[in-house]
């Protein structure tokens, strides 16, 4: 377990006031990435700042550790795919939406004739249209 030191900024401007932090971590962390701190009296998200560069200043100043990193890829997933399941339950229901529309006026055209020519004339000018008998 080699001990690395990493300068992280909290996410919560107003109270970290945008300062930046050193702890010691041994994972393999990069700039960006969303981490959790043992803050003493509770954990906190952090976004690491830097991971090499520190000053001798910098890393005399860490005093905690790292806790975890946060996998933000697997939840960016699992968003990507439910709004990608909302899209297709959408493309589905105007699906049915069309159908069961089509189906209520090919219905009332067996016993409307005005309908029912309405009908043809709407299959004829709109391919999307599909006429069933």
């Amino acid at each position: 377990m080699e001990k690395k030191f990493v300068l992280v900024k909290f996410d919560q401007q107003d109270t970290f006031n945008g300062k930046q932090y050193s702890y010691f971590t041994d994972l393999d962390l990069q700039e960006e990435d969303k981490v959790v701190i043992d803050t003493g009296t509770c954990y906190k998200v952090a976004t690491v700042a830097s991971v090499r560069g520190l000053t001798a200043s910098q890393r005399g100043k860490a005093q905690a550790w790292i806790v975890a990193r946060v996998d933000t890829e697997a939840h960016t997933e699992r968003i990507r795919r439910a709004g990608a399941a909302q899209e297709i339950r959408n493309k589905l229901a105007e699906a049915k939406e069309r159908t069961e529309e089509l189906m209520i006026y090919q219905h009332l055209a067996k016993s409307d004739p005005d309908i029912k020519k309405l009908l043809l004339e709407l299959a004829e000018v709109d391919d999307s249209v599909t006429l069933l008998e």
